[in-house]
């Protein structure tokens, strides 16, 4: 029979790091929290879009152009991808979820600037881009709209999903294998 040992949530000893005291310091220092979560966002935000989208993990991660690319095919897929069965958000809505996504951004990095990083520390330890994946579809919401026609076929936007993630794949196959086996 196993036994198996919980301690809490916390499992390893971080140096410096005492949640109580973090949540007195955010309390105290609100303001300069704020300019910390801003400028940590400001510092990070590619690297965000790189963990959710072209990370690796282990393995590295693909060329930052590789990133752009496909945050751009994201967010043009997301724009022309109007089918009339479609239901579309309104502008109400839209910024509820806009509100909703910032605010899930907001609670990640407080989460991980109380639980990871030393008090007082001017920048937000454990910050990862998977954190923010499950937020990618609904801020692709927020860029549907009904106002872009195009003239492509169901079937022929399917077909340009399957072959560019088809195409994805395959170089992430060829630069793990390239690494590991050449």
């Amino acid at each position: 029979m196993i036994a198996w040992n919980f301690q809490g949530i916390d499992q390893w000893e971080i140096p410096d790091v005492d949640t109580t005291g973090q949540v007195l310091f955010i309390f105290n220092n609100m303001l300069l929290y704020i300019k910390i979560m801003i400028s940590h966002v400001a510092e990070k935000f590619f690297i965000y879009f790189v963990g959710t989208t072209t990370s690796l993990a282990y393995c590295g991660t693909l060329s930052p152009i590789w990133t752009v690319g496909l945050i751009v095919y994201l967010f043009v897929m997301a724009i022309i991808d109007g089918e009339d069965e479609n239901v579309y958000i309104q502008k109400k809505e839209k910024f509820f979820l806009a509100l909703t996504i910032f605010a899930s951004w907001a609670l990640v990095l407080t989460a991980l600037y109380i639980t990871f990083t030393p008090v007082g520390k001017l920048s937000i330890d454990g910050v990862q881009g998977r954190y923010f994946a499950p937020l990618v579809l609904p801020l692709l919401l927020l860029f549907q709209t009904n106002k872009i026609k195009c003239d492509f076929s169901k079937e022929q936007l399917n077909s340009i999903a399957v072959l560019s993630s088809f195409f994805v794949l395959s170089v992430s196959v060829i630069k793990i294998f390239a690494e590991y086996c050449v």
